[in-house]
């Protein structure tokens, strides 16, 4: 309850009440900072895969592969996360205009 009480203490975030300027520069570099790591991990992964199957590249079966990552993406979605298939513009839409622009944090992980 201690976290509550935090939370309800109006001097604590008045910095924010006054300038909502402010807030929204910090908010936007969180989402600066997230986005580029993410876009890092994103390119070093792709960069690993692309080591690690460079061997298999002359074998028969190669062309398989990305067929084989697709369902695999498809069953991850559909049976372990519950999400049909798709890029989730209809749902964004559906909860800004139904829950005030709340998603599921399964949702939005699920998409990665």
């Amino acid at each position: 309850m201690k976290h509550i009480r935090l939370l309800r203490n109006p001097a604590r975030f008045a910095i924010f009440r006054k300038n909502t300027q402010f807030l929204l520069i910090i908010i936007g570099v969180l989402v600066g900072i997230v986005s580029g790591v993410a876009a890092v991990l994103l390119a070093r992964s792709l960069e690993f895969t692309l080591a690690f199957l460079h061997d298999y590249r002359h074998m028969w079966w190669a062309f398989l592969l990305p067929g084989a990552g697709a369902m695999l993406s498809s069953l991850f979605l559909e049976k372990v996360m519950n999400e049909g298939a798709g890029h989730g513009v209809p749902e964004v839409i559906y909860s800004v205009f139904r829950r005030g622009g709340l998603l599921r944090f399964r949702s939005c992980y699920s998409r990665l």
